[in-house]
């Protein structure tokens, strides 16, 4: 059959529609994979099933339930409120785990000052 009519015989444009919108989608994912961070992966992860799911409830007719309103709000809140407010590069080359200068206080640190020399070591 294929011999005879082609290899693309019976493609209709919604079929020509689905393959263009997975080539589209792919080239999006390989970019993400490439240029964001895992952060900003998460986001483009949240934004897509929301998109999915309202798209999906709005061609069935049905409306979006009061959680789903809720959740909705919630990551657009986040998504806006991390590209806006993305948190600074500490220059002390440390974490940023939030600890200020008590932090790990009682433990014993392995860490040494502007001298090489371990902290809390006898001179």
């Amino acid at each position: 059959m294929v011999t005879e009519r082609g290899l693309l015989s019976g493609f209709t444009p919604m079929v020509w529609a689905v393959v263009l919108d997975i080539s589209v989608g792919g080239l999006a994912v390989a970019m993400v994979v490439k240029y964001a961070s895992s952060v900003e992966k998460g986001f483009s992860i949240s934004m897509s099933v929301l998109l999915s799911a309202l798209t999906a409830a709005f061609r069935r007719g049905g409306v979006p339930s009061a959680k789903f309103a809720l959740g909705t709000a919630l990551v657009l809140a986040a998504t806006v409120g991390f590209s806006h407010f993305q948190p600074s590069s500490s220059s002390d080359g440390g974490d940023d785990t939030g600890g200020g200068a008590g932090a790990g206080a009682g433990t014993k640190s392995e860490g040494g000052g502007s001298d090489g020399r371990r902290e809390g070591a006898s001179v």
